[in-house]
């Protein structure tokens, strides 16, 4: 009998190593609204300072071992720095976008800051670690 433990795990790795699945992580600009359940792509509102592009995670992530019902995965880090000249900007959140070949591209993940952060210094940067995990819908 198959662990369910065990397989899930599995079929994340799998699900994320396909050729057809992008995913992007960005930044976004936009207010936080009250009900996050309610956050859809179209509400997002990427940065646009001088030195950002969003940025395409690669590689295998490593999976996180939890007592949950989901697996849990952890990409590297991943680093956006500002350019030579910049005009204060507010960074609110940190989302990915899922991309299926001949499929639309979906809000896949949302993590809003408590607090905003401000990038207003030539060069600073912010690296953040992007956390995936399972969901029924994900196939």
């Amino acid at each position: 009998m198959p662990d369910a433990l065990l397989a899930e795990p599995v079929a994340l790795l799998a699900f994320l190593a396909r050729t057809d699945v992008t995913i992007v992580a960005h930044l976004g600009s936009q207010d936080i609204p009250d009900d996050l359940d309610q956050v859809s792509l179209s509400d997002m509102v990427e940065c646009t300072f001088n030195g950002y592009a969003p940025v395409t995670l690669t590689g295998v992530p490593d999976i996180v071992d939890n007592e949950d019902d989901y697996a849990e995965a952890l990409y590297p880090p991943v680093e956006w720095t500002a350019g030579d000249t910049i005009a204060p900007s507010r960074i609110t959140c940190v989302y990915t976008t899922l991309t299926v070949t001949g499929v639309d591209t979906k809000l896949f993940i949302f993590e809003p800051f408590e607090i905003p952060i401000i990038f207003d210094t030539p060069g600073q940067s912010m690296r953040r670690q992007i956390r995936v995990i399972s969901a029924p819908d994900v196939s």
